[in-house]
């Protein structure tokens, strides 16, 4: 068949050099305006397909995360942090403290058959400046169960406040995970800090974790070799792992975190620690909230694994804020009984091996205090106030001990003068309005600080302490 050919003008892009350009096509090729219409319609099913794809993505996270969350979540009994109840921007006059200002999770992992919470740690979120600590808590501390109105060893207190609560008339709120809420009440009474949240994983749930993840990296500092590792049939197996940068499975992983007979406590405490931060790095990596499949994955796995009293929307808050946190960011510490440490190796009345405090029985003082260094407050740091202490009580370790406890809130102490008189009362003077900082030593000592503008180049707040000065 033959074609009568005819001349067609394209109307390019006004950028383009060559506009107008004239070539000859088949007169069977549609009009322009109808290959315009095609062409829009293509596109506009183009960008449906899109939408359909992300909204089908979105609900496909949606849903599975709905179905898992029913399955991991325990009502919150009034715990709720600061941070979240001011939506993240706390007035200076309610904070109820220093450290009020931090996200405080207790992270439990359970040993479901033995019934016994095997690692404890303390996961503390400054909101503020961006970065994490982690403090470990020994399984053996010797701590006062009050669901069973004695002591015991605090690994036993999750399943007591269980048990107990199941023995309750009336009975217990089905909703509330009475372990996790017994749990956060001891270890916030130990640690001298407010603890809002709990999480709870089994061990078989983090195996499932660092499988879905495809594995993690661990720099292993020394090798392992431990031929009494339990098996679930009550034996033992060797379990062995060479120093240096290892990659982990799930399997591989659990063991590095509960091996202990031929290390000791502290050191699988320390290894935990790693673990965690290793399974927050490749999740990182994986960029895991823009990966709908991978993100259901975690969720099925957690799902079946995982407990927790933070609510949805503030479980997804800590997900955004952790995701923000650079890891050289991260601090971790161990409460042990080495010789700078705060604890001690004793027995209990029926020949347990405990650990207590080395200030005394029920002593947490020490702890306290290497808690309040580890977990500072935000917006202590944040403003950073250069305070001066003066001495006028007349006692010469009076400005050293205040300086040392403020320091472990988070304070910056410039500088301890002597003064050359004694004075009774104490005062606090500033020349720089630092709204946080003031307030909280206005609620720790009950002074009204004052304006001054005689203050020394660099400083702050001047603390003046008198003979009637008591450190809280």
């Amino acid at each position: 068949m033959l074609f009568r050919r005819q001349k067609v003008v394209v109307q390019q892009p006004s950028s383009d050099p060559i506009v107008g350009r004239i070539y000859s096509a088949p007169s069977t090729q549609p009009p322009v305006d109808q290959m315009t219409r095609k062409h829009s319609r293509g596109l506009k099913l183009f960008i449906w397909g899109l939408v359909i794809l992300i909204l089908g993505s979105v609900s496909w996270v949606t849903v599975a995360g709905m179905i898992a969350f029913r399955n991991i979540s325990a009502k919150n009994s009034g715990d709720q942090s600061s941070f979240f109840r001011y939506n993240g921007d706390i007035p200076p006059d309610q904070l109820l403290g220093e450290g009020d200002s931090r996200i405080n999770i207790l992270s439990l992992g359970i040993d479901a058959a033995a019934g016994l919470t095997d690692s404890i740690q303390v996961i503390s979120i400054d909101p503020v400046n961006k970065t994490l600590s982690m403090l470990a808590v020994p399984r053996d501390l010797y701590v006062m169960n009050t669901a069973e109105n004695r002591k015991t060893k605090i690994n036993e207190v999750y399943n007591s406040g269980l048990t107990s609560c199941l023995n309750k008339k009336p009975a217990c709120d089905p909703n509330v995970d009475a372990g996790g809420e017994l749990m956060k009440k001891t270890v916030s009474n130990l640690l001298g800090i407010k603890i809002s949240y709990f999480t709870k994983i089994d061990f078989d749930g983090v195996k499932k974790i660092v499988d879905t993840l495809g594995g993690i990296q661990v720099n292993v500092d020394k090798p392992i070799l431990d031929p009494f590792y339990p098996t679930p049939s009550g034996g033992y197996q060797t379990f062995r792992i060479a120093a240096g940068l290892q990659t982990m499975n799930g399997e591989t992983a659990l063991k590095y975190s509960r091996s202990r007979e031929t290390t000791s406590d502290f050191d699988r405490a320390r290894r935990q620690q790693q673990v965690i931060s290793a399974i927050r790095q490749k999740g990182l990596k994986l960029d895991i909230l823009a990966n709908p499949k991978k993100v259901t994955d975690v969720i099925n796995t957690v799902g079946h694994n995982f407990k927790t009293d933070l609510q949805s929307n503030e479980l997804y808050a800590v997900l955004r804020l952790v995701t923000q946190i650079d890891s050289a960011k991260t601090t971790t510490k161990v409460l042990d009984d080495a010789p700078d440490g705060p604890l001690k190796a004793s027995t209990s009345p029926t020949g347990q091996f405990i650990l207590v405090p080395k200030a005394g029985d029920n002593d947490w003082s020490d702890v306290q205090f290497i808690t309040e260094t580890v977990m500072p407050e935000p917006y202590l740091i944040k403003e950073s106030a250069h305070l001066q202490i003066v001495n006028a009580t007349g006692r010469k370790t009076a400005g050293i001990d205040l300086k040392r406890k403020l320091t472990a809130l988070g304070y910056v102490v410039i500088d301890v003068v002597e003064a050359k008189t004694i004075d009774k009362s104490s005062t606090i003077s500033y020349a720089t309005n630092k709204p946080y900082t003031l307030a909280l030593l206005k609620r720790r000592f009950g002074l009204n600080p004052a304006s001054s503008k005689s203050l020394p180049v660099g400083t702050d707040i001047i603390f003046t302490i008198g003979s009637s000065f008591t450190l809280k």
